[in-house]
């Protein structure tokens, strides 16, 4: 996280983990870390594949234990029941004591464990939100 002058208190040692599918991540996330780091000195980024768990029980206990420390937590592509079980109960007990937590192209359960600032998928609807989705009408032909 930054702060006006740069680099926060955080740093070194801000994790950021992508829990997905599959390993289609890992290039692009790498490339991008190489990037990063000279901005964000001790940034750690993780990507776990969730296709992964079924033959081995290392990586599923890597993933969990990369979710337990993560500061940044990424879901991505969790939609299959099998995958979804396992996790969700670790995305469920870190959401409230990371910095950000996102599910994206998710299982409800995992969306909805969305918490990004002001953010918070679990929260009832604003007012405003309430608004727009009276604006946005009714897909039934009337």
């Amino acid at each position: 996280m930054r702060d006006e002058t740069g680099i926060t208190g955080r740093l070194p040692g801000y994790r950021v983990v992508i829990i997905t599918l599959d390993s289609h991540a890992a290039g692009p996330a790498m490339r991008a870390m190489e990037h990063l780091t000279s901005d964000y000195p001790g940034l750690d980024l993780q990507v776990h594949a969730a296709a992964e768990w079924g033959e081995s029980a290392e990586a599923f206990e890597a993933a969990e234990e990369a979710v337990r420390h993560g500061d940044i937590i990424i879901a991505n592509l969790l939609f299959l029941e099998e995958h979804v079980a396992r996790i969700l109960p670790a995305l469920q007990a870190r959401r409230d004591h990371c910095d950000a937590m996102i599910g994206v192209i998710a299982d409800a359960e995992v969306v909805r464990l969305t918490r990004m600032g002001t953010l918070d998928m679990t929260a009832p609807p604003s007012t405003m939100g309430k608004l727009m989705k009276r604006l946005r009408g009714s897909s039934k032909p009337s």
